[in-house]
């Protein structure tokens, strides 16, 4: 997944396809990033680059809190997959 600027603008995309755009003076939710991991149900984990330069403050907190999301979504995938070879080892 990317971290693009694009007409004043942050966009999450994801293979050439835009997740979520965030502009600054809209209200900023997350939803549609949340409905995107949702979707992929805990079966990868996501990669994430940062594209933008020269950051102001503002798109500096957004990625922040972005990057944490990301994060907590690859700690749960990553959790999942410890529990599926606990319970493969058992059998």
């Amino acid at each position: 997944m990317e971290i693009i600027k694009k007409n004043e603008a942050i966009q999450l995309v994801e293979n050439q396809k835009v997740i979520e755009e965030y502009k600054f003076d809209n209200e900023i939710n997350f939803s549609k990033l949340m409905e995107y991991l949702l979707s992929l149900n805990l079966s990868k984990k996501i990669t994430l680059d940062d594209k933008v330069s020269n950051k102001k403050l503002e798109e500096e907190n957004l990625l922040k809190i972005i990057t944490n999301i990301i994060n907590d979504y690859n700690n749960k995938t990553e959790e999942l997959e410890t529990f599926k070879k606990e319970i493969e080892n058992k059998d």
